[in-house]
Protein backbone atom coordinates (compact mmCIF):
# COMPACT_ATOMS: atom_id res chain seq x y z
CA UNK A 1 0.00 0.00 0.00
CA UNK A 2 1.65 3.00 -0.76
CA UNK A 3 2.08 6.06 1.08
CA UNK A 4 -1.29 7.88 -0.38
CA UNK A 5 -3.59 5.45 0.13
CA UNK A 6 -2.33 5.24 3.80
CA UNK A 7 -3.46 8.57 4.17
CA UNK A 8 -7.11 8.37 2.35
CA UNK A 9 -7.51 5.18 4.41
CA UNK A 10 -6.38 6.86 7.26
CA UNK A 11 -8.55 9.62 6.83
CA UNK A 12 -11.54 7.47 6.02
CA UNK A 13 -11.80 6.01 9.31
CA UNK A 14 -11.10 9.95 11.30
CA UNK A 15 -14.25 10.74 9.16
CA UNK A 16 -16.24 8.18 10.40
CA UNK A 17 -15.07 8.00 14.00
CA UNK A 18 -14.86 12.17 14.83
CA UNK A 19 -18.45 12.98 13.75
CA UNK A 20 -19.67 10.03 15.45
CA UNK A 21 -18.42 10.73 18.94
CA UNK A 22 -19.56 14.14 18.59
CA UNK A 23 -22.45 13.07 17.21
CA UNK A 24 -23.07 9.92 20.05
CA UNK A 25 -22.45 12.88 22.66
CA UNK A 26 -25.46 14.84 21.03
CA UNK A 27 -27.42 11.73 20.91
CA UNK A 28 -26.58 10.75 24.83
CA UNK A 29 -27.82 14.10 25.53
CA UNK A 30 -30.56 14.65 23.30
CA UNK A 31 -32.03 11.11 22.67
CA UNK A 32 -33.94 10.19 18.82
CA UNK A 33 -35.02 12.91 18.18
CA UNK A 34 -32.56 14.24 15.67
CA UNK A 35 -35.43 14.94 12.83
CA UNK A 36 -36.32 17.91 14.97
CA UNK A 37 -32.98 19.61 14.75
CA UNK A 38 -33.21 19.47 10.81
CA UNK A 39 -35.06 22.82 11.73
CA UNK A 40 -31.79 23.90 13.65
CA UNK A 41 -29.54 23.46 10.19
CA UNK A 42 -31.09 26.92 8.69
CA UNK A 43 -31.14 28.60 12.31
CA UNK A 44 -29.01 31.46 11.02
CA UNK A 45 -27.71 32.42 7.53
CA UNK A 46 -23.87 30.32 8.31
CA UNK A 47 -26.16 27.27 9.63
CA UNK A 48 -28.20 27.51 6.46
CA UNK A 49 -24.85 28.61 3.92
CA UNK A 50 -23.23 25.24 5.41
CA UNK A 51 -26.35 23.01 4.94
CA UNK A 52 -26.40 24.03 1.08
CA UNK A 53 -22.45 23.75 1.01
CA UNK A 54 -22.59 20.11 1.83
CA UNK A 55 -25.67 19.33 0.09
CA UNK A 56 -24.56 20.45 -2.96
CA UNK A 57 -20.92 19.00 -2.71
CA UNK A 58 -22.97 15.84 -1.78
CA UNK A 59 -24.83 15.46 -4.77
CA UNK A 60 -21.46 16.36 -6.95
CA UNK A 61 -19.29 13.98 -5.60
CA UNK A 62 -22.43 10.95 -6.25
CA UNK A 63 -22.87 12.23 -9.78
CA UNK A 64 -18.77 12.61 -10.03
CA UNK A 65 -18.62 8.85 -8.28
CA UNK A 66 -21.27 7.34 -11.20
CA UNK A 67 -19.74 8.66 -14.00
CA UNK A 68 -16.28 7.44 -12.89
CA UNK A 69 -17.94 3.78 -12.04
CA UNK A 70 -19.36 3.75 -15.44
CA UNK A 71 -16.25 5.37 -17.37
CA UNK A 72 -14.16 2.85 -15.67
CA UNK A 73 -16.23 -0.29 -15.73
CA UNK A 74 -14.91 -0.55 -12.18
CA UNK A 75 -18.11 -0.10 -9.51
CA UNK A 76 -16.95 -1.13 -6.49
CA UNK A 77 -16.04 2.14 -5.70
CA UNK A 78 -20.34 2.87 -5.47
CA UNK A 79 -19.95 1.62 -1.60
CA UNK A 80 -18.84 5.02 -0.74
CA UNK A 81 -22.53 6.63 -1.79
CA UNK A 82 -24.49 4.39 1.34
CA UNK A 83 -21.31 4.82 3.38
CA UNK A 84 -21.74 8.53 2.61
CA UNK A 85 -25.49 8.67 3.56
CA UNK A 86 -25.31 6.52 6.22
CA UNK A 87 -21.98 7.85 7.92
CA UNK A 88 -20.93 11.25 5.94
CA UNK A 89 -19.09 12.95 3.53
CA UNK A 90 -15.71 12.69 5.73
CA UNK A 91 -15.28 9.46 5.51
CA UNK A 92 -16.89 8.58 2.07
CA UNK A 93 -14.94 10.85 0.12
CA UNK A 94 -11.71 9.62 1.57
CA UNK A 95 -12.67 6.34 1.08
CA UNK A 96 -13.50 7.05 -2.55
CA UNK A 97 -9.80 7.93 -2.60
CA UNK A 98 -8.72 4.61 -1.44
CA UNK A 99 -10.76 2.75 -3.37
CA UNK A 100 -10.05 4.97 -6.71
CA UNK A 101 -6.06 4.79 -6.26
CA UNK A 102 -6.21 1.05 -5.70
CA UNK A 103 -4.46 -1.25 -8.58
CA UNK A 104 -7.51 -2.64 -10.87
CA UNK A 105 -6.45 -6.12 -12.66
Amino acid sequence: MTRLRLIYLVLAVLGAILPSIFFGQWLATHGLAVFSELSNWSASGLLTALSWDIAITVVTFFIFVFYEALARKDYMPLVVVPVTLVVGLACGFPLYLFLRSRQLD
